[in-house]
């Protein structure tokens, strides 16, 4: 799944760090890789085992999160 969050190299955290911090309060087992940021925007990959968790469950925690679902990869 893939999704995209507002990026300035100005943050001291990575710009992820919210989604990053919903997925885990969600008790997903998720591996979030960060893509390279375009346009003012940090792209990323949430990657998933489907019997652990659904992809509704998911999309959900991202949202919580700050992200932008994309329908594809960017």
């Amino acid at each position: 799944m893939w999704g995209r969050v507002p990026y300035c190299n100005c943050l001291a955290d990575s710009a992820t760090a919210n989604v990053a911090s919903a997925l885990k309060h969600a008790n997903l087992n998720v591996n979030l890789k960060e893509l390279s940021p375009n346009e003012g925007w940090l792209y990323f990959a949430v990657r998933f085992d489907p019997h652990s968790a659904t992809a509704e469950e998911v999309r959900a925690a991202m949202k919580a999160g700050g992200a932008e679902i994309l329908d594809g990869p960017p």
